[in-house]
């Protein structure tokens, strides 16, 4: 079994603390944060800390680093199930992409993202509460989810200040 499906399968609920990030509460982005479904999302990711994990479990690099060069905020480098695994399904627990903040030491797990296709559905998909969005450009709808890694800018936004920009 795989870590994913392995730590998909514990429950957990209330507030919870790692890293600094308190799932509990309000979002500095607004709206409320769903913190029993955040919590069960990073007990699920929890195994991707260790990149061989990722990788392990079927995600590839998706060779570009994202950041917003004009505020300085960083969102970093992402590890994705790929173009041909991309479905109009949104599952919280196994999201489409895992982020990873560039830096000397190595690259470090930070959020979770979940893409789906535009032409594959009427509407933006919802997922943990929040409606999926369209980045300019991108044929996506997509949400972020910062759970290991606090974001002033709000547990759902796209870019973090606290993210190393890309080397």
């Amino acid at each position: 079994m795989s870590v994913l499906r392995a730590a998909a399968t514990i429950a957990v609920a209330g507030t919870v603390t790692v890293g600094g990030l308190n799932v509990a509460g309000s979002d500095p982005g607004g709206g409320e944060v769903p913190r029993a479904e955040l919590a069960a999302v990073r007990q699920a990711t929890v195994g991707y800390h260790d990149l061989d994990a990722a990788l392990d479990d079927g995600y590839e690099l998706l060779d570009v680093c994202f950041e917003d060069e004009a505020s300085g905020h960083g969102m970093g480098y992402h590890y994705w199930v790929g173009p041909d695994d991309l479905d109009a399904e949104v599952d919280p627990l196994r999201p489409e992409a895992l982020v990873y903040e560039p830096g000397p030491a190595g690259s470090k797990l930070v959020a979770v993202e979940y893409i789906v296709p535009v032409e594959l559905v009427a509407e933006p998909p919802t997922v943990l509460g929040q409606r999926m969005h369209q980045p300019p450009g991108l044929p996506f709808y997509v949400l972020h989810a910062w759970i290991w890694e606090a974001n002033p800018e709000g547990v759902f936004a796209d870019y973090s200040p606290n993210v190393e920009l890309c080397d």
